[in-house]
């Protein structure tokens, strides 16, 4: 395998108990050594993790799972990001990677506040929509994007306090 050029590999996991495929993992490295790379994906059910600390502190456990998906799921625009800006991957000028690396912390928390509805104060369903597309809009390369990114951030006027977006 190593002669083909295989060093990484991905292992489904979670079919048995987690006893077993801790042990395959654990055995696995041990045979392929530690120049090969091991990825292992845990097949559903998923937000186990969150159905349990819901248990621990004694809370429904559906809206733990969906409160801990809505704080995650900004976090799904960074791959994004990768993909559109190879400045995140250190290819440019020094200037640009600074530029680009503060561009997608802004866009990856007006992402989070569009999603949990809460920036300075709590936003209402338009404010949350312009914070989401403000945030595609503010990764996605070029000084256009950029601009109406920044409009639709404006146009949302989170710093007013039960202000809805146009609204006096």
């Amino acid at each position: 395998m190593m002669a083909r050029g295989h060093r990484i590999f991905k292992i489904k996991m979670g079919a048995g108990p987690v006893e077993k495929d801790v042990a395959k993992l654990a055995l696995l490295r041990r045979e392929l050594g530690p120049e090969v790379g091991l990825r292992a994906d845990v097949t559903p059910p998923d937000a186990v993790t969150d159905f349990a600390a819901a248990n621990i502190a004694g809370c429904e456990p559906m809206s733990t799972g969906f409160q801990a998906f809505s704080l995650g799921f900004a976090g799904f625009l960074v791959p994004f990001a990768f993909v559109l800006n190879p400045e995140l991957l250190l290819a440019g000028t020094p200037g640009s990677i600074v530029l680009m690396t503060l561009k997608t912390l802004v866009a990856v928390i007006w992402r989070a506040g569009g999603i949990i509805g809460q920036f300075l104060y709590p936003l209402t369903g338009l404010q949350r929509c312009l914070f989401a597309g403000a945030a595609a809009l503010l990764i996605w390369p070029g000084l256009l994007p950029d601009v109406a990114g920044l409009v639709l951030f404006l146009l949302a006027r989170p710093w007013r306090r039960n202000a809805g977006p146009l609204s006096e």
